[in-house]
């Protein structure tokens, strides 16, 4: 693992504003259960394109590993902005669902 955070980190250095290589770097940091640096680089990697979808779930996922329930709410939400409701379901509409449903709000995770 630590190979691997150095050529991210290397990679990183090379292409800053890479949107592959730092939403890379935060999904390293999360999959090895570093949660505020996750959070951290997928917040860094926002300010580059907040428009990204798949971050904005990332970011949540983090959020609420951290206990920040209500924070990971509202990027679960933007993430829903970002790609409107479709006929079917997506994986922007479960996520949120599974988060309020964890927050005991059963009504909103139904719906």
């Amino acid at each position: 693992m630590d190979e691997g955070f150095a050529e991210i980190h290397r990679a990183l250095a090379l292409n800053p504003l890479s949107l592959t290589i730092n939403t890379g770097l935060g999904r390293m940091y999360y999959s090895n259960r570093q949660y505020d640096h996750a959070i951290a680089q997928y917040r860094k990697t926002l300010e580059l394109d907040p428009n990204i979808i798949w971050v904005r779930l990332r970011l949540g996922q983090a959020l609420s590993q951290k206990g920040n329930a209500e924070e990971s709410l509202a990027e679960f939400r933007k993430a829903r902005e970002i790609l409107p409701a479709s006929s079917g379901v997506d994986v922007v509409s479960i996520r949120l669902a599974k988060a309020q449903a964890f927050m005991g709000r059963r009504e909103e995770a139904k719906k």
